[in-house]
């Protein structure tokens, strides 16, 4: 049995015309309509809503142009004084911070490189690139998602690119290996702080519980100690000695050198000997 409604199929005053679309009864309210002009007037390809209030943020595909509504476009959205990156064709993504929504991250297929990955700590009155805290490890190329969840901020892309951020500034290359070290990734979700899944080309899907943990790229700390350079078959000299010792050594009275008590017992008994020889031979 075939359980789909067609449109034709649905009561009179809940099918979408042009006379109801925008209405509460159609169950989706064309709202981007102001009359004569659109509240917003360029391609929107991603969205940040506000929880909790009617403020929603809209990005736009064209050079990362930012619109805010706070009346979820009662009234027509304003253009905020920052972009969100570079591009213009490409599909641009949004991913912003619940509990703080003025932090927000964006990112454009439109080309690879910083310019095309963006942040705003201010709702994008302000907007700054992303800091990359191991470029050792790869570089920015197309991306092609970012999430956000509890903390961490997850942005995948072409080649195999996974970069992921604590804090929400300093962005760490974290590959996968193997087998999918330069795959394309497509989509990025993330379900806490640590879990995550990312989905690629040719149906291939890694997931992490660790996606919060960021690679360890401190520099080992200590100081070796040793002679600049070594002569082969040269003596090393001793180390001096110290004045303690040396004035403890000097202090400690030396023991007696004469004979042990058992050297001189037998040096006792040889004349002994010697007289019980010389009488044997004069009795004899």
């Amino acid at each position: 049995m075939d359980h789909r409604r067609r449109d034709a199929d649905l009561p009179h005053h809940r099918r979408a015309t042009a006379a109801n679309v925008g209405s509460a009864g159609a169950g989706w309210e064309y709202v981007n309509d102001g009359g004569a002009t659109c509240r917003i007037t360029h391609d929107i390809d991603d969205t940040f809503p506000v929880p909790g209030s009617d403020a929603i943020y809209f990005v736009s595909k064209y050079f990362g142009e930012v619109w805010f509504s706070a009346n979820a476009l009662s009234s027509d959205a304003t253009v905020k004084p920052a972009d969100a990156g570079n591009g213009f064709t490409g599909t641009r993504r949004l991913a912003g911070d619940p509990g703080n929504p003025n932090r927000q991250w964006a990112v454009s297929s439109d080309g690879s490189g910083g310019s095309y990955y963006e942040r705003t700590i201010d709702g994008w009155s302000t907007s700054a690139d992303w800091s990359i805290a191991n470029p050792d490890r790869g570089n920015l190329t197309i991306a092609e998602g970012v999430d956000f969840n509890a903390g961490t901020v997850l942005a995948i892309g072409s080649a195999g690119m996974i970069v992921e951020s604590i804090d929400g500034t300093n962005f760490f290359h974290d590959p996968a290996g193997g087998a999918v070290a330069t795959q394309d990734w497509r989509s990025v979700s993330l379900a806490s702080a640590a879990a995550a899944a990312i989905g690629g080309t040719a149906g291939k899907l890694i997931v992490s519980a660790n996606a919060n943990v960021t690679p360890d790229v401190a520099a080992p700390t200590g100081t070796i100690v040793g002679p600049s350079s070594v002569n082969v078959g040269a003596a090393t000299a001793s180390p001096p000695r110290s004045p303690t010792t040396s004035a403890a050594r000097a202090s400690t009275p030396r023991a007696s050198r004469g004979p042990s008590p058992a050297c001189r017992a037998r040096r006792d008994r040889l004349p002994r000997s010697r007289s019980r020889a010389q009488a044997s031979t004069r009795s004899g």
